[in-house]
């Protein structure tokens, strides 16, 4: 076959395909858009149908079982729907072609913190430094109960508490939700013992908020997390994040608003 027949056949066959591709992506970029659009209304509506069905309830004075369940049904999907929305953006980000952007941008919905996918770079850079570092996991100790007395909307609120209380406390370093209420920081070029000082003093601060209920201004009570802390160097970080999740459990397990490790 001749250079010239080539080119030919290139440019018949080959153009076309490209042609067809781009298509193609341009409609998934579209149709995941919309997508988008729909799920975040889908998000806004189910808020809201949260908390009217909880002014009813709270008003009429009762709560029984039946609007336990329907009310905590919303909030999961309320949470299953902010979840949905950010993957449609990381999908959005892929067909767009900004996929190298996002673990620099990636962030929790709720909290705003980096998610686990937002610390990965964050984690690879301390097994190629070379120097210590100290990782904190911090962890309500009660959330369950909490969810389970007064609906996952505020157990999201008070996750949000923990974080804001958090980023008060270590406001150099980047707050990361490493899953569901468990939140872990990383420092650098500092001793344990000084670390642990200033985790002491975030659950301290944790332990006296005052949080309510926003729709009656009830108090929740006293609130508290607990925090497992490690040092590592020259290992892997999932082995220190492993370290740092046992430390904690220790910790709770204890009986909570302590730290260990």
């Amino acid at each position: 076959m001749s250079r010239k027949e080539a080119s030919t056949l290139v440019k018949r066959f080959l153009s076309k395909s490209k042609l067809v591709l781009g298509a193609r992506e341009k409609v998934i970029a579209q149709q995941t858009e919309q997508l988008g659009v729909l799920t975040s209304e889908a998000h806004q509506v189910t808020s809201g149908l949260e908390r009217d069905v909880a002014n009813v309830v709270t008003q009429a004075g009762e709560w029984p079982n039946a609007s336990r369940e329907f009310v905590m049904r919303l909030s999961d999907a309320e949470r299953e729907l902010a979840e949905l929305r950010d993957n449609l953006a990381k999908l959005q980000a892929r067909v767009d072609g900004k996929e190298g952007d996002l673990p620099s941008n990636s962030r929790d919905a709720l909290t705003r913190s980096l998610d686990r996918d937002g610390s990965q770079d964050l984690l690879r850079k301390l097994t190629t430094d070379g120097r210590s570092y100290v990782i904190i996991m911090f962890g309500l100790d009660d959330i369950e109960e909490l969810n389970e007395k007064y609906g996952r909307s505020v157990g999201d609120n008070i996750i949000n508490a923990l974080a804001s209380t958090l980023r008060d406390h270590f406001q150099e370093q980047e707050l990361v939700r490493w899953s569901g209420n468990r939140f872990i920081t990383i420092l650098k070029d500092i001793a344990i013992m000084q670390a642990r000082v200033i985790a002491e003093e975030a659950l301290l601060a944790m332990s006296q908020r005052r949080l309510r209920l926003r729709d009656t201004g009830e108090w929740v009570g006293v609130v508290t997390a607990s925090a497992g802390i490690v040092v590592g160097q020259h290992e892997l970080t999932t082995d220190v994040l492993e370290r740092a999740r046992a430390n904690l459990l220790s910790a709770s397990a204890a009986g909570g608003n302590q730290i260990k490790g």
